[in-house]
Parts: structure tokens; C-alpha cells; sequence
């Protein structure tokens, strides 16, 4: 079945120690794309800033689902949505298979 056309495929290179937050970053830098727009989903989950891609199993060849969202809190710089994400509450990693 072809994939829609909204649908990209992409690669980057990740080690062990690659975060949410590094891999969205990676994304900004390469695409331009604000990471307050982005939202990843990895095994059903969206996974902390902070959290290690390594702890949902990611490896070589691994998807990992990189949603666009609009949002009404504007960051223009990485280092702005760095102290965004600092000062909000830390919440543990959502299942993302159930509903709200």
C-alpha cells in the first residue's frame, strides 16, 4: 500500500544517549521545523523531553512518528523552548493507545 503523500521518511544518526528533546532539535536544525510544533511517538507513547529514545527501544531502523501541531505559545529559538520546557511540570511519558 503507498504511503500518503504527507507522509515523509527521514533518517538521523542516534546513539544510546539521544533524547526527545536532542532528536527534536536535530529536526529544527535540519528543517527548520519549531520543536514546540513537534510531537514524537514512539512505541504508543509520547516520550519526556528527557527521556533516552533508547528506553522505547529505539535502534537502527526504528520508526519514530514525528507529529506537526500548531500551538499558540511561540518559542523563536531552540534555547527559548528549552526554558519553556524547564519550567513546565515534568509528567511522566503518556500511552498514547488509549484515550485521553
Amino acid at each position: 500500500m503507498p504511503k500518503p503523500p504527507d507522509t515523509v521518511t527521514v533518517k538521523f544518526k542516534i546513539t544510546s544517549k539521544t533524547t526527545a528533546g536532542d532528536l527534536k532539535r536535530m529536526v529544527y536544525r535540519k528543517y527548520n521545523l519549531p520543536v514546540e510544533h513537534q510531537r514524537l511517538v514512539v512505541s504508543h507513547q509520547i516520550p519526556k523531553e528527557n527521556d533516552f529514545l533508547s528506553l522505547y527501544d529505539v535502534k537502527e531502523g526504528s520508526g519514530v512518528f514525528l507529529y506537526l501541531v500548531p500551538t499558540t505559545k511561540h518559542h523563536s529559538t531552540t534555547a527559548q523552548y528549552d526554558r519553556y520546557l524547564s519550567s513546565e511540570d515534568e509528567t511522566s511519558s503518556r500511552d498514547v493507545s488509549s484515550p485521553l
